[in-house]
């Protein structure tokens, strides 16, 4: 199958080929004419679970042709829902001959030799794939920065519900979330404890390598390689250096948007100006050491200095209040209601924006010249009472004020004066002073016959006037902030017209620093836990832990006391482990999930060291309390995890066994993903039933894994690593028959293909002269009050000879420790009925004993 994707915030196209081994179920079903069912999720071939979970993280908008030649795909996508589906014309869209025609509007100069080059002519389907995406992007109109061919997804399986399980991630929802209020967040979890990232860019990034972690061997050792390269005590400070400068570095996809929207403010402004000065400081900060590791190359590489560094002068040269520049108006030319952007003179090559800032700074005081002008012209009376101002008020222009209880009263007077019977009292022949005159008609014709003062309004007991001076200025003047605010607009919008257009070289910096933020997290998480490198070796599900630990408990723990751990697909495929309550049975399953998890990632481990093979998947079983809303029981879910788990491993199988499937290797990208074997943890399996019930299925699947089926002598080649932990330490009891002479496959269990494991735990006893609980039998006093777990698993040989000894010592020291009652004790039960929990204890160990 051809895939190819459009990653929108990097403007890039990745495409590639891959094969699909389709099940048995699936292989009587014609690709052209007959449509594929999948009834549920589980169905999906083993070859597509990395598109599955694409599908689930990413939410893409796929493009299938409507003539059903991509039915496997359409029923997967209608199987996993969640996705835009758009069906486009084969003959026109999904045509590989018209590649090189799109290809040519990207690369004007590229020869049909150079295409082949780059996209391999034998991966028809990838070119048709590609060719429709190009179709559909150039219809879209979005832009294209680069187009490449990549090798396909090799993703380490890990489903949502068992990265819950195991604690590699975790979400709290807030309380209110079912009312649809409030956002959820990270709980304590494998990835809060790793990620140290310092970027949006980085945490982004690490969380898709979580949903995706991968098991190309390329790709890790490629990561691999620079957590070494900064690990090194001398390289320290450089580490530090660079984690504090990409601290600086934010998204410049939402901040382009917004400045095609119009909505940027000088704040979006000054990130986006930290953003790109970050760049160039990683670049000088690199360019020293760029030489010494690939990775440093290629990030050396992807920055265009010429560009970037002309957007940093651009951005600090117009916009006034970035790049250490004051702003000029306050808050960067903001009043009351104002957004306006103020720039910089002197990016105005016109010299219009600085005659009109010229104007603007001499407008005061010539308004002032303007007012004792028409003060002085006024009569004596008229000039001992009034103040005259002149200011400019938008929408209406320039205008000048007077008080209004001075201006009629004195202006009365004067006309009384010169002409009173001419212009009579409007209140009669006296003029009551303690009150506001009313506004004669008279007064305003006496002002604009003698001096031209014209009423504009009236407002809060203030005259506002027009004169011969104010309209000339409104004709000559204008608003000389609207002009400067206008042209400033102007000047900004050109500048905006250019970071737009170099936007595109800011992408590839933006995707190899997240890169980089990631592996700086890696390298720094190893400093400070005291971390190793774990070692590849060529050898599928071959696992060898020695003194790990579980890094979630090393928070919450001061000691540890390290494990050492073994798991080879030769000989020891499925490991039984058990133990005493409180032994760390379930933590040992987790931090060898987590060490798996984290190699996968490319990571430093929680260990001192670390070989292993590269596995497939991460599986196990999953419970109610993990599914918050099911309506089923817990067994119930746990026989749902299992049967999802069987398929999964069914169709690894069938797909490492089949014959005539051709998977290429020319790049050297090593074996397909069905040769990496899962691993499937099995926590307390059973445990939601009888213990007759547990036992019994503990017994049929661990026959089943072992590949001893009833009446099956040629059971197919199993390459599952099983690790399952359990108190049912009666199913060996079951199995052990009285004839130990008995042929070899007649045995009902196989105990020659099983590990066994004994997690040993410390009891801590009370002392004999400490009355710690109720006076009981004698005796009592030598139960455990408390168990420290050592973390430690003791392997029990696999001679069949020596199975009886060993689980018959066990099964006797784990009577003896008792621990039950001492960890009730710690959890609050009344003494009481600890004591009596004990005493029955003690009675069922005595019948045991005497039977």
């Amino acid at each position: 199958m051809g895939f190819a994707r459009f990653i929108q915030s990097e403007c890039r196209i990745e495409t590639f080929e891959v094969p699909v081994q389709i099940g048995a179920e699936l292989s009587g079903k014609s690709t052209t004419n007959e449509a594929f069912v999948l009834l549920s999720p589980q169905y999906i071939p083993c070859s597509l679970l990395w598109f599955t979970r694409y599908l689930q993280i990413k939410h893409p908008t796929v493009l299938l042709p409507h003539d059903h030649t991509n039915n496997l795909t359409a029923a997967v996508i209608r199987v996993m829902g969640g996705c835009e589906v758009i069906y486009l014309n084969r003959k026109s869209a999904f045509d590989k001959e018209q590649l090189f025609s799109r290809l040519q509007g990207m690369y004007p100069t590229m020869t049909q030799s150079q295409m082949d080059s780059r996209f391999r002519p034998q991966h028809a389907r990838m070119r048709a794939a590609l060719s429709a995406l190009l179709h559909f992007v150039a219809t879209a109109k979005s832009n294209i920065s680069d187009v490449t061919e990549t090798g396909p997804f090799r993703v380490l399986y890990l489903e949502p519900e068992v990265s819950e399980v195991l604690q590699i991630t975790r979400t709290e929802q807030h309380p209110c979330a079912y009312q649809g209020v409030g956002r959820s967040k990270d709980g304590f979890c494998l990835f809060s404890f790793v990620n140290h990232t310092q970027s949006p860019l980085g945490r982004s990034l690490l969380r898709q390598w979580f949903s995706l972690p991968s098991n190309d061997m390329e790709e890790i050792q490629r990561r691999r390689s620079v957590v070494r390269y900064f690990t090194d005590p001398s390289r320290r400070d450089l580490l530090l250096h660079l984690r504090r400068v990409i601290r600086r570095v934010k998204p410049t996809g939402r901040l382009f948007t917004l400045m095609r929207r119009g909505k940027m403010t000088i704040k979006k402004y000054q990130m986006l100006f930290r953003t790109i000065c970050a760049f160039l400081s990683l670049y000088e900060m690199i360019a020293p050491v760029g030489h010494e590791l690939p990775f440093l190359f290629e990030v050396l590489h992807s920055f265009d200095m010429a560009e970037i560094s002309r957007m940093a002068h651009l951005l600090e040269g117009v916009i006034d209040g970035v790049g250490g520049h004051k702003v000029s108006l306050a808050e960067g030319g903001k009043t009351e209601g104002d957004t306006h952007i103020s720039v910089h003179m002197d990016s105005d090559t016109t010299g219009l924006l600085r005659e009109l800032h010229g104007r603007m700074h001499h407008l005061g005081s010539s308004l002032g010249a303007y007012a004792n002008e028409a003060f002085q012209a006024l009569s004596p009376a008229l000039r001992s009472s009034l103040y005259i101002q002149c200011l400019y008020l938008p929408p209406y222009g320039y205008l000048m004020c007077v008080g209004g209880e001075q201006l009629l009263f004195t202006c009365q007077l004067e006309m009384d004066q010169h002409a009173p019977d001419e212009f009579p009292a409007a209140m009669g022949d006296a003029v009551i002073v303690d009150q506001a005159p009313k506004r004669p008609p008279g007064v305003l014709d006496y002002m604009q016959n003698h001096y031209g003062w014209t009423l504009h309004h009236e407002e809060n007991n203030t005259y506002f006037f027009k004169s011969a001076a104010m309209l000339e200025l409104d004709a000559v003047v204008g608003d000389l902030r609207e002009r400067i605010c206008r042209r400033e607009d102007e000047i900004r919008k050109e500048m905006e017209e250019s970071l737009l257009y170099r936007s595109l070289y800011l992408l590839p910096p933006s995707r190899v620093v997240a890169e980089l933020d990631c592996l700086l997290s890696f390298a720094y998480g190893a400093l400070q836990h005291n971390w190793s490198c774990p070692t590849f070796v060529p050898r599928a599900g071959y696992l060898s832990i020695t003194d790990g630990w579980h890094p979630l408990l090393e928070v919450s723990t001061g000691a540890l006391t390290p494990f050492s751990f073994t798991v080879d697909d030769n000989v020891s495929r499925v490991n039984i482990i058990t133990g005493p309550n409180q032994s760390g049975k379930s933590v040992l399953l987790g931090a060898i999930a987590h060490i798996v998890f984290l190699s996968h990632l490319g990571s430093y481990v929680p260990a001192m060291s670390v070989e292993l093979g590269l596995f497939g998947g991460i599986f196990s079983t999953v419970s109610t309390a993990a599914k918050i809303g099911a309506s089923n029981s817990s067994f119930t879910e746990e026989l749902s995890s299992l049967n999802r788990i069987l398929h999964l491993s069914e169709a690894n199988t069938a797909a490492r066994a089949s014959v005539g499937m051709e998977y290429p290797d020319t790049e050297g990208n090593g074996a397909p993903p069905e040769e990496y074997p899962p691993l499937i943890l099995l926590d307390e399996f059973g445990r939601g039933t009888t213990p007759e019930d547990g036992i019994a299925l503990m017994g049929a699947v661990l026959r089943y894994f072992t590949g001893v089926l009833p009446e099956q002598k040629d059971s197919p080649e199993r390459n599952e690593i099983v690790l399952l932990t359990t108190h049912f330490t009666e199913i060996l009891d079951t199995a052990l028959t009285e004839d130990d002479d008995k042929e070899e496959e007649e045995l009902p269990f196989p105990f020659e293909l099983l590990q066994y494991y004994v997690m040993q735990c410390s009891p801590v006893y009370a002392d004999h002269t400490l009355s710690l609980h109720a006076p009981m039998k004698e005796g009592l006093n030598r139960l455990p009050i408390d168990a420290v777990p050592t973390f430690t698993p003791f392997r029990v040989t696999g001679e069949r000879g020596r199975h009886r000894e060993c689980i018959a010592q066990f099964r006797q020291k784990e009577k003896h420790l008792l621990l039950g009652p001492a960890l009730g004790r710690q959890c609050g039960l009344p003494d009481e009925l600890v004591s009596m929990w004990e005493e029955y204890l003690l009675i069922m160990t005595e019948k045991d004993a005497a039977e």
